[in-house]
């Protein structure tokens, strides 16, 4: 996977890594994901999809963090832009690939899939789908401009995250929305033009899941889900 060339937005200078040909992913990362060690791209998994023809990117979060509203981290205290950073992302890679505009999604984890509801809320037109494993809807007002199909994965033993919501959380450092709260915005959209579901892990944490932590591969149920369920972007 080549190296991205580093580029600045909002005085902040950071790189992102992309690869494939064909598609582009905007891949968030965890809450400090950068202090378990290893890179984002072998611990979510999402690698093999290249074989596929599949383009990559993995955007880099400052300091390992990103400003999704509420959460998390220095990203969020320094108020830096990471939905218009994301979406810089994507356009680039678009100028760069011949994109599949009905295919372009993006997933996170943690702290990454609160910035993928952001997002999401932000640019729907921008996607055609989304995936969140571990993640929240952290900003203030969500009001999608048309409907999105959705996939929402929560552990039932997450701590950092809880699916039933937090006044605080130690491990995230700030309050977290409920999954009911999240996925309010999409069901109310829904109406038969996109699909919302959401996925309770029994046996997980605050991890990805794969057939060894969850029994459940992320990778493959997410990427069906993508592909079976998106809508062209605009």
């Amino acid at each position: 996977m080549a190296r991205g060339a580093s580029r600045g937005l909002g005085q902040i200078r950071r790189s992102r890594r992309c690869g494939g040909r064909e598609r582009i992913r905007a891949q968030a990362q965890r809450v400090r994901g950068d202090r378990h060690g290893g890179d984002r791209e072998q611990r979510l998994g999402l690698d093999p999809l290249r074989r596929q023809g599949v383009a990559l990117a993995y955007p880099a979060g400052v300091g390992g963090s990103w400003n999704a509203g509420r959460c998390c981290g220095l990203a969020t205290r320094a108020a830096v832009d990471d939905v218009r950073y994301v979406l810089a992302v994507i356009r680039l890679e678009e100028r760069r690939h011949p994109v599949d505009r009905r295919r372009v999604f993006l997933v996170g984890f943690s702290n990454g899939g609160m910035l993928a509801y952001s997002f999401a809320c932000a640019h729907a037109g921008v996607i055609s789908a989304f995936a969140v494993v571990a993640g929240s809807l952290e900003t203030r007002t969500c009001r999608p401009s048309r409907p999105l199909s959705v996939i929402d994965v929560q552990g039932d033993r997450d701590r950092v995250v809880p699916a039933a919501g937090t006044r605080f959380s130690r491990g995230a450092g700030a309050s977290i929305s409920s999954v009911a709260q999240s996925l309010r915005p999409w069901q109310q959209l829904a109406h038969g033009h996109a699909t919302v579901r959401l996925v309770r892990l029994g046996l997980l944490g605050h991890e990805w899941p794969t057939l060894r932590r969850g029994r459940w591969d992320a990778t493959s149920h997410l990427w069906h889900f993508l592909l079976t369920h998106a809508t062209p972007t605009s």
